[in-house]
């Protein structure tokens, strides 16, 4: 048998193959190691994507149920409630100004969700007029309108005639009218309380500095400003900021403010200004022409004596308008000058001068139109109230505690 012969293949690899093996390894393993690092970042922010989620549900949760039990919440205390095992909310009521605060707050470790606004009443709940019945009528004249609920004295309205005037209108009330009571629906006292602690209690938190360009979140204690004298407000500011002065505050149209609070025994609001306000005097408001209150703002009057809210010509406030006090009725007056526009809720424990038009409710002791010869009692010429379905709702400040549903009047955080 023959042998085999056994023949010796020799291969030859030239080392830039193996350079070439190498780097593809090493690329091969970084992009492994990448779609590792990516699938397990991936995972943990669907994780933190997920616990967000959730935080801002239960933070929405937590203002649901502040609008749905305002009522029964203590003023400034918070409430922990159990809406899941991994997270904690918490909600309070609190006070600024005249306008209820709500906030919920949502966490979870070192993630947190919060939820500030203002909580207020549906307007469409309250009556358009509200008129105290102290023995007289309710005279109209002219091209004027009251739409919705009325409470009057003796339960209904009656046809005027002044200066050659008679009523033109189609019907003189156009809904369902009551008679309204000698005693006004009562303010409710906490809200007269929280406005005299206010104007008592602040010097705990005076600021120092500028005020121009101030912004303080309402998650803070609020940010005062305070001077014994007279001030001219010329400054951009906005948040949980409180002005005071020991004499008076003239508020110039060049300032811009947003949730701001002034407060002053005299305030004066200039022409051209256009903001978000609260203003409180003890003594009086003056707003000038071509000025507006946008919404959610407000003019409140305390007074112990006589007190005076001045709105001129072509004005606009959207929001509230209320002047309560110890003092007689009789010394405190809301007056409206022509072409003004208040679209909110007015209460007055006293009288009520205007033409203008009223979008909303207004409550008040009497209504009163003066003439070159004379003052008149319950006489409204040329006026509009009307409380009538809107588009969207709008809600306002509970001065009086009436039942109605509640919602945000608007979002702070």
């Amino acid at each position: 048998m023959s042998g085999f012969t056994v023949h010796k293949i020799k291969f030859t690899v030239k080392a830039g193959v193996l350079s070439y093996v190498l780097v593809i390894s090493i690329i091969s393993a970084m992009v492994c190691a990448s779609l590792i690092m990516l699938g397990y970042y991936y995972r943990i922010s669907f994780i933190d994507y997920t616990q967000s989620d959730l935080l801002f549900s239960n933070a929405e949760s937590g203002i649901n149920y502040l609008l749905a039990n305002e009522e029964n919440i203590p003023e400034g205390k918070a409430i922990k409630l159990d809406l899941s095992e991994s997270t904690e909310t918490v909600v309070k009521k609190d006070q600024w100004g005249i306008f209820t605060v709500g906030s919920s707050h949502a966490s979870s470790g070192r993630q947190r969700t919060t939820k500030i606004g203002y909580i207020g009443s549906d307007i469409e709940a309250l009556p358009c007029l509200y008129l105290a019945d102290h023995g007289d009528p309710l005279y109209l004249v002219g091209d004027t309108r009251i739409s919705g609920t009325a409470y009057l004295p003796g339960g209904n309205a009656r046809q005027g005639f002044l200066n050659n005037t008679s009523f033109t209108g189609m019907e003189l009330v156009n809904g369902l009218t009551h008679k309204s009571a000698k005693e006004l629906p009562s303010v409710r006292q906490d809200l007269v309380s929280h406005i005299q602690f206010m104007q008592e209690n602040f010097m705990d938190h005076v600021a120092e500095g500028e005020m121009e360009g101030r912004v303080n979140s309402f998650k803070n204690a609020p940010l005062v400003f305070y001077s014994p004298s007279s001030m001219v407000i010329n400054e951009t500011m906005k948040g949980k900021i409180l002005i005071i002065s020991e004499e008076s505050i003239s508020l110039s149209g060049l300032s811009k403010l947003e949730d701001v609070i002034l407060m002053a025994p005299y305030v004066e609001i200039k022409n051209g200004f256009e903001g978000t306000v609260q203003i409180f005097a003890t003594d009086s408001i003056k707003m000038n022409s071509q000025a507006s209150l946008l919404y959610p703002s407000a003019l409140v009057l305390n007074s112990s004596s006589k007190g005076v809210i001045s709105i001129e010509t072509n004005t606009v406030v959207e929001g509230a308008v209320l002047a309560v006090g110890n003092g007689s009725p009789r010394e405190r007056i809301l007056k409206m000058g022509h072409n003004t526009f208040i679209d909110g809720s007015i209460y007055v424990q006293g009288n009520v001068q205007f033409s203008g038009r009223i979008s909303g409710s207004l409550i008040c002791e009497n209504i009163v139109l003066q003439t070159p010869s004379a003052i008149h009692k319950n006489y409204l010429q040329h006026a509009r109230i009307e409380n009538i379905a809107r588009a969207f709702s709008m809600y306002v400040p509970d001065f009086t505690a009436l039942e109605a549903s509640k919602g945000i009047m608007k979002w702070l955080e």
